[in-house]
């Protein structure tokens, strides 16, 4: 079992959970991002659970979004994800101006 950091948000009206590295600075961005935007949303960091998790974990990504797994990797209402920070696509996504 993978156990969620939960962060706190006013904007909760998606699931959003970030899968990422503890030592990866794109992935702290998009955590910063969805603070600063009050976005509610839970965070893993890969790297730090089982290996045999870990495998299990990007195997299942790869399967439901058909592509290979790098990071950061969001995933937003179970649906659509994003890879890497890219400022825009989270602002198109999140609906901010």
């Amino acid at each position: 079992m993978i156990e969620f950091t939960h962060i706190p948000g006013d904007k909760k009206d998606w699931k959003v959970r970030l899968y990422a590295l503890s030592t990866c600075g794109h992935c702290h961005r998009v955590i910063e991002f969805l603070k600063e935007h009050s976005i509610e949303f839970s965070y893993v960091y890969v790297d730090n659970v089982d290996r045999e998790i870990m495998k299990n974990l990007r195997k299942n990504l790869k399967e439901k979004f058909g592509r290979v797994v790098s990071y950061p990797f969001l995933v937003v209402n179970d649906t659509e994800y994003v890879l890497g920070f890219v400022e825009e696509k989270l602002k198109e996504l999140f609906d901010i101006k």
